[in-house]
């Protein structure tokens, strides 16, 4: 069974999958990872079985949708449905759902658009880049896929509410926006 702890503090055994997990480009730094875990909108969780870590996932919840920024499992975890059973908790919240993905280039990245669509996940076919969470590293293209909880599809008013949310939201706390005026008190003016 698998237990999401809510965490507001950066530990080795986290971190770690974190920055192995996933490219420069596409996670913050450590002090920008800080400032984030202040934003009420910002929720970070470890994933445990019992008392053993095997994941994390990140999010960010809005009024009317929730965005999957991170889910990582650990490699030697992997395959025994911890992520499935971390995305079906997320689904129980009754909130449209929206993530991104690497543009399917590889065997691997095919295997992750599998795995979310097995999640009922459906790819968008809107056009999204997410900008470089760390200078020095160029802006990404990704694919978006969607949980619809009421079933209805994502049309463009959608993705368009999902793109400024995203960016006074996950694009405020950026390495590459430090000079970004942020502070604890602050909140996404959207909801």
């Amino acid at each position: 069974m698998i237990l999401l702890i809510p965490t507001t503090q950066i530990d080795t055994e986290w971190w770690n999958l974190y920055t192995g997990a996933f490219p420069a480009e596409e996670r913050r730094g450590r002090e920008m990872h800080v400032q984030a875990l202040l934003d009420t909108h910002f929720h970070a969780f470890r994933l445990q079985d019992a008392n053993e870590f095997v994941g994390l996932l990140t999010w960010w919840q809005w009024e009317d949708m929730l965005y999957i920024e991170h889910l990582a499992i650990a490699e030697e975890k992997r395959g025994k449905g911890y992520g499935h059973a971390a995305l079906a908790e997320l689904q129980q919240r009754g909130q449209n759902i929206i993530l991104e993905i690497e543009p399917i280039t590889d065997e691997i990245t095919a295997r992750r658009l599998e795995f979310y669509r097995s999640c009922g996940f459906r790819a968008l076919t809107y056009p999204h880049v997410q900008l470089a969470y760390q200078q020095g590293f160029a802006d990404i293209p990704l694919l978006l896929l969607a949980f619809s909880h009421s079933g209805k599809e994502w049309g463009n008013d959608e993705v368009a509410r999902f793109e400024t949310l995203f960016a006074h939201g996950p694009m405020r706390y950026r390495d590459a926006c430090m000079a970004c005026s942020i502070s604890p008190e602050s909140k996404n003016p959207l909801g």
